[in-house]
């Protein structure tokens, strides 16, 4: 969780992109533990202010998608980021578009190419 924090910050830092969004794909039992939970949450804090300001998070491959959203719901309560959970991840991206996002229909493509490996092993 902590180099998975540090690289994501970077990245964003580096990027410099001002107002963006994420959009997570959950597979299977994707459930933090309490503490897990509690430093995504100071991280999410300290992210929000290099410019996250949506979340689309697609549930399709969740196994326990009513726990995912209850626990996502807290991630983020208190901050402004808007949280909305789909069933497809192509319901995720077009809100996004709504909101004023854009995705790299490549980098996208081969995001799905990789959940889908991962899925079917």
């Amino acid at each position: 969780m902590e180099a998975f924090g540090q690289d994501y910050r970077q990245a964003m830092t580096t990027l410099g992109a001002g107002k963006w969004a994420d959009l997570i794909t959950l597979i299977g039992e994707s459930l933090f533990t309490p503490d897990a939970e509690s430093s995504l949450r100071n991280r999410i804090v300290q992210i929000h202010q290099l410019g996250l300001t949506h979340v689309a998070l697609n549930l399709t491959n969740s196994t326990v998608q009513l726990s995912s959203i209850m626990q996502s719901q807290r991630l983020y309560r208190g901050t402004s980021i808007s949280l909305n959970t789909f069933s497809h991840q192509q319901e995720a991206m077009d809100w996004l578009k709504t909101q004023g996002f854009y995705t790299c229909d490549d980098e996208t493509h081969q995001h799905q190419e990789a959940v889908k490996k991962l899925n079917s092993a």
